[in-house]
């Protein structure tokens, strides 16, 4: 399709960038290719590929395909049936020095605790198509939200080099000329291979990876339980063992809550109508079932560790190269080369823990600015495994302080970001009822988000009174277990904290910053009703309601129309259309007086003129005449003679039957005779001329308009094959226009064609009872040659899909009309044929 400036119109459509949104905000698949920028050039590349292309942009229903509760139950199962959460089970035994019976009920509470969090958030991606740091915006505002994504993107990124970490022990615990970055890059390149392709690629790897690994850690179950090295260590007692115990509930709660920031990242596909219960239970069933089995095989493996006052294989493997020479000890000796061949399985899972890691990222980043946006989201995949390894690698060796504190972090955070969030949708939103997801892109239409990030620092002092790290103890913590150490809890106080102040404070938000945000929206609404005859009833039912124009930020407007379906139901019908200013340079005199203030009624607008009420050009057809000289010596002529009162001054009545001085009407004769010298009767016919009078003086009794009587000018057109009304058109500057969308109005077709000249008349044949277009569609032009070209550009273009591009000849705005789902109605075009 060529615009009338030769310019590629599908080719330059998308220089702007711009995703189309329909009323709900979301943005259709398709429109991501379009433009020729580097964005839109990468998008298009990755189509090919069938990468996903979406980023934070909500999912439009009808790409909701995911159907399976097998999809959000095997995402988990394969993300936490991996050697990660095993080594989460070891540091009960390896750091805080807790027994066996207190370590599995520490995995068992807090696994629980930390696991519901992520199960309730994942309803949300269902819920609203939108990924989870989106969603927050609705807790914690625009600029809020920006702090929340970063603290998401650490939590990300130290995932993944942690995991990466883990993965490379076991690599070298199978080989030990295997150096550890060796091991780390290896996962890392994996994990950015599956990760690139997107969800769908994601959720594929999730739902089959998981099955080798936990085969694999039953037969590590089975060789253990068989070596007989099982050591059942005798839980403490006293203020020691409460705080080890807290200390280590707070890793646990870290570990299975750390999904939560990302946890309606994996269910945006999943259809809107899907059941919350089923949703929860069944990411409840693939979370908790891993995050048990492998947390609790690491707890009893570790008692290991304590035979023989520590002197054993099981410490020496464990000291010498981490999990990955502790699982070695199990297996290596008793299964030989099959042993090793199951540790590098258990190493190749750390790939299915740092998929939603590193895919996550990609979509956080998006989060932090417009200009984050203009890069694909798979470009960030590839950006957040380079700074993974760059991390992963010199932490090699230090692996289990970096797991403690980074898994403490994580708890800390997720704490206060739950508090917070809980507490405003319980509170104050009331459920899901209390959200309007197609406002998620609107600055304006969300939380200010103080409130929320007053609440943040709150519980972020709750956190440092609670936490004990060995470079810190808080002082509620050092009451909360024996001295030096006490016992963590900073993620409890750190809920607390943040749940409390936001209940305190968002009320006082929503009383001061609500009340700012809808007054002056509720005073344009009242004040915009100029008269009460502009409010429209609605008596009659099936009347449709008019049609709806909104403004949106972005500059684009929504038009909201409604018709009748098929099935003689009432529809509605929205549209997104893009303005844009096309300019010229002009005369300083001119361009300071459009800035001039208005005043009188259009006091307050704009200045300049309005482009929906005033035309600022147009195309006048000027066509100078040959016989100009002739005309102007007969208009002289004509003067000499006198005015037209002179002229009419002895004018008389005189009827045109009998020639009479009265009126025609008045003839007594007008029913007997015809007007004198007319032919009457057959000579008529005779002559094949048109019956002259009026009433019955045709044989035939036909009826003859004054007008078309024998001896006017218009019946000597008439004769000539015109009609001879003095409302004839010129039909040779008429086009015809086929293959029109039902949806289409007739504004836009007259928008589409006016830039090719002045447009007198636009006719779009409408069904009387649907009210939507017919099909096809009559455009009369000026003139003949403006109809020509319009006819030459406009034949064979897509609609509705119009991008228009405008010599700059004028300041006009012209609109790109999108509606996805009509892009395969082509134009066609032709010059109407006279009607006879």
């Amino acid at each position: 399709m060529v615009s009338s400036d030769g310019l590629d119109v599908e080719k330059h459509a998308g220089v702007t960038n711009t995703l189309y949104e329909d009323n709900t905000g979301a943005v259709a698949g398709e429109s991501f290719e379009y433009g020729d920028s580097v964005y839109a050039k990468l998008q298009r590349f990755a189509g090919k590929l069938h990468v996903e292309q979406r980023g934070i942009e909500r999912v439009p229903d009808d790409e909701r395909t995911d159907t399976s509760y097998l999809n959000v139950g095997s995402m988990w199962f394969s993300a936490n049936m991996v050697v990660a959460s095993f080594a989460i089970g070891v540091l009960g035994q390896s750091l805080f020095f807790v027994g066996f019976v207190d370590g599995i009920l520490t995995v068992l509470f807090f696994n629980f605790l930390g696991a519901s969090t992520v199960c309730f958030f994942s309803i949300f991606g269902a819920q609203f198509g939108l990924r989870q740091m989106v969603v927050s915006r609705f807790w914690f505002g625009w600029w809020g939200v920006k702090l929340i994504a970063i603290f998401n993107i650490l939590a990300c990124i130290g995932w993944s080099s942690a995991n990466m970490i883990v993965g490379a022990q076991l690599l070298s615990a199978v080989n030990t000329d295997v150096p550890g970055y060796a091991g780390i890059i290896i996962i890392s390149l994996c994990t950015m291979a599956v990760t690139f392709f997107g969800y769908k690629v994601v959720h594929t790897y999730e739902l089959w990876s998981g099955i080798p690994t936990f085969i694999v850690f039953l037969i590590v179950l089975g060789v253990f339980a068989h070596s007989g090295a099982f050591m059942n260590v005798p839980m403490g007692v006293g203020t020691s063992e409460l705080g080890g115990i807290l200390s280590f509930g707070s890793t646990v709660y870290g570990f299975a809550t750390g999904w939560t920031s990302y946890a309606a990242d994996y269910t945006v596909y999943q259809p809107s109508n899907r059941s919350r219960t089923k949703i929860f239970f069944s990411t409840m069933l693939g979370l908790i079932f891993p995050l048990l089995f492998c947390e609790m095989l690491g707890v009893a493996i570790m008692t290991a560790t304590t035979i023989n006052g520590g002197v054993n294989k099981y410490a020496d493997g464990y000291a010498a190269s981490g999990n990955g020479g502790l699982l070695g000890a199990v297996l290596f000796d008793p299964l030989g080369g099959f042993g090793k061949f199951c540790v590098v399985i258990l190493a190749l899972s750390i790939i299915a823990n740092n998929c939603p890691n590193i895919y996550s990222v990609s979509l956080t980043l998006l989060v932090l600015a417009r200009w984050t946006r203009k890069v694909p989201r798979f470009v960030y995949t590839i950006i957040a495994t380079g700074v993974s390894i760059a991390i992963a690698i010199p932490g090699y060796s230090h692996f289990e302080t970096v797991l403690e504190n980074f898994m403490n972090f994580i708890g800390y955070w997720l704490a206060i970001y739950e508090g917070i969030a809980l507490t405003d949708h319980f509170v104050f939103k009331r459920g899901f009822s209390g959200y309007k997801a197609e406002n998620y892109d609107r600055r304006d239409l969300l939380p200010p988000g103080i409130a929320a990030i007053f609440a943040f620092c709150c519980g972020i002092a709750g956190m440092i009174t609670g936490m004990s790290q060995t470079w810190f103890v808080g002082p509620i913590a050092l009451h909360a277990g024996e001295a030096p150490f006490g016992g963590d809890v900073g993620f409890e106080l750190a809920f607390a904290f943040a749940a409390t102040s936001y209940l305190i404070t968002r009320p006082i938000e929503m009383k001061i910053f609500d009340d700012c945000i809808h007054q002056p929206q509720n005073l344009m609404n009242i004040s915009s009703r100029a008269d009460w005859a502009d409010d429209e009833e609605f008596d009659d039912p099936s009347a449709l309601p008019a049609q709806q124009v909104t403004t949106n930020k972005d500059g684009t407007k929504t038009i909201v129309s409604y018709r009748f379906n098929d099935d003689g139901k009432k529809v509605k019908v929205t549209r997104r259309i893009r303005t844009t200013v096309v300019k010229e340079h002009v005369n300083p005199a001119v361009a300071d007086r459009r800035s001039w203030a208005k005043f009188g009624l259009e006091k307050g607008h704009v200045p300049g003129p309005s482009f929906d009420t005033t035309s600022v050009g147009e195309n006048i057809i000027f066509r100078p005449s040959v016989n100009w000289k002739t005309h102007a010596k007969e208009a002289e002529k004509e003067g000499e003679k006198g005015g037209i009162k002179d002229q009419l001054k002895d004018k008389k009545v005189k009827c045109r039957i009998c020639q009479g001085e009265h009126f025609t009407a008045r003839c007594p004769f007008k029913d007997t005779m015809a007007p004198v010298d007319e032919p009457t009767g057959a000579g008529a016919g005779l002559d094949d001329e048109e019956p002259s009078a009026g009433g019955l003086a045709n044989i035939g009794g036909s009826y003859v308009p004054p007008h078309l009587r024998k001896g006017t000018a218009a019946a000597a057109v008439a004769a000539s094959g015109g009609s001879g009304s003095k409302y004839e058109r010129d039909d040779l500057a008429t086009l015809r226009v086929t293959n029109v969308s039902e949806l289409a109005e007739e504004q836009e077709l007259r928008d589409l064609f006016e830039r090719f000249g002045r447009v007198t008349r636009v006719f779009l044949a409408r069904d009387r009872e649907t009210q939507r277009a017919k099909g096809f569609a009559f455009i009369s032009f000026a003139d003949r040659s403006d109809a020509a070209s319009a006819c030459e550009k406009v034949d064979g273009c897509k609609f509705p899909f119009f991008f228009l591009f405008f010599p700059i000849e004028t300041e006009r705005e012209y609109a790109n009309f999108t509606a996805v789902g009509y892009r395969h109605l082509i134009l066609r075009v032709e010059f109407a044929k006279r009607a006879t």
